[in-house]
């Protein structure tokens, strides 16, 4: 499913782990193998304050999914 550990924090609703993870550089807009981001993971859940955190490190909010 190509989802980076990003992915899975931002799944699984942990804000800290997604805080720690961008403080760690990781790259925002990485894709699964379903073009989806974090952003798109974050707003298909319900995770408002996780997507608060990824648009605030410049996610991108225009990116699409297949």
């Amino acid at each position: 499913n190509g989802l980076s550990p990003l992915h899975m924090a931002t799944q699984g609703d942990h804000l800290n782990c997604v805080q720690l993870l961008l403080h760690h550089d990781v790259p925002v807009d990485d894709v699964t193998n379903d073009y989806l981001t974090a952003l798109h993971v974050a707003a298909h859940c319900g995770h408002y304050k996780v997507a608060k955190v990824l648009v605030d490190k410049k996610a991108n909010p225009n990116a699409k999914a297949l």
